[in-house]
């Protein structure tokens, strides 16, 4: 699955790390446009909701914890 926008969040976190990120906050790209609700699926799963257009992000989350680098393995350090 890709997050249309995910590279917004990339540019604001630091590798390897756990943020809390704002949606909401004064002068947020997030508060009029939809950026990160929508996302290219290879396979539909679950779909937890609709995003109608003409919303923005805010109007369904205001933070977004966002974990970077999940799937990073630290290779052997032999």
């Amino acid at each position: 699955m890709y997050i249309e926008g995910i590279a917004d969040y990339k540019k604001v976190t630091e590798p390897n790390s756990i943020s809390l990120l704002k949606l909401d906050a004064t002068d947020s790209p997030y508060l009029k446009s939809s950026r990160g609700t929508k996302v290219k699926k290879l396979i539909t799963i679950w779909d937890a909701y609709v995003i109608i257009d003409g919303t923005s992000t805010t109007d369904y989350a205001q933070y977004i914890l966002f974990v970077r680098n999940a799937d990073w393995i630290k290779p052997d350090e032999n």
